[in-house]
């Protein structure tokens, strides 16, 4: 997907073949949010009775659990390790049943992944110090808005009314960010990119202007910085179109286990 922050794809190249983008950018990918086009809220019904999906449920909002500080235990957060493990297997097998789009599918498994290891460098982590670049703090933040409206959008507000309401604007705020994240991981990926092709024509005996790369990186960053904070990025359409996958998975409450009759005593 695309998300546009007010730049331009079209990009030239320098004199050294340096990818010198224009001030109008296109960027695309980051999360690689494919987009999970072709939602219906019937087909949502259909999904969240899958023990499949239940079980994706849960594993969503067991780290939720411990973003929120309901829990606070790094041993019962590496346990999740083995829930992670399985989470491709349960979105492929939704999507071989018709329950989930192909398309979905691949962004839901990486979201939970990115979530994960949010938690587990972040919020777990034994560091007492960590340094950050302005790009890398403004990602973190981020991260830690999506988990704390995820959390608002988990309470149910008795009132139906003020429960739309509430929804909305945490669904709003999750889009933002996520839009945000796209964008900046994409960034990042393209410079880690640029940077080993010229470090192998480096190698190769080419004369390479890094410099002039980074420059270029650090100026593109800002320009993204200044678009996030401004509140002046656009979420594409891909993105919003998964925002009723990750309601459910927030909402979604276990299924009742089955009555049990009580036991007929002979004689009654």
């Amino acid at each position: 997907m695309c998300a546009e922050i007010g730049w331009h794809a079209a990009a030239r190249r320098g004199r050294r073949g340096l990818r010198a983008p224009s001030l109008l950018l296109v960027a695309c990918g980051g999360l690689f949010l494919t987009g999970a086009m072709g939602f219906a809220a019937d087909r949502l019904g259909a999904l969240e009775k899958a023990p499949e999906w239940q079980q994706l449920a849960a594993l969503w909002q067991a780290m939720l659990d411990h973003s929120s500080n309901v829990i606070y235990s790094p041993e019962r957060f590496q346990e999740l390790a083995k829930d992670m493990d399985a989470v491709e297997m349960q979105a492929a097998a939704l999507v071989k049943r018709g329950l989930l789009p192909a398309g979905a599918a691949p962004d839901l498994t990486r979201l939970l992944h990115d979530r994960y290891e949010y938690l587990r460098t972040r919020h777990y982590t034994t560091e007492s110090h960590v340094s950050l670049t302005a790009g890398e703090a403004a990602a973190v933040t981020s991260q830690w808005i999506i988990e704390l409206q995820l959390a608002g959008a988990r309470q149910v507000n008795p009132d139906p009314r003020e429960d739309r309401a509430a929804l909305s604007r945490a669904e709003a705020s999750i889009v933002y960010e996520l839009g945000f994240l796209s964008v900046y991981q994409k960034l990042e990926s393209e410079a880690q990119t640029r940077r080993k092709e010229l470090l192998d024509e480096q190698a190769a005996g080419k004369e390479v202007d890094l410099k002039a790369l980074d420059n270029d990186c650090e100026r593109r960053r800002n320009l993204l910085l200044e678009a996030y904070r401004g509140r002046s990025l656009r979420a594409p359409g891909s993105v919003r179109s998964l925002m009723p996958y990750l309601t459910s998975l927030t909402r979604l409450r276990p299924p009742s286990p089955p009555a049990v009759s009580p036991p007929t005593v002979p004689g009654l």
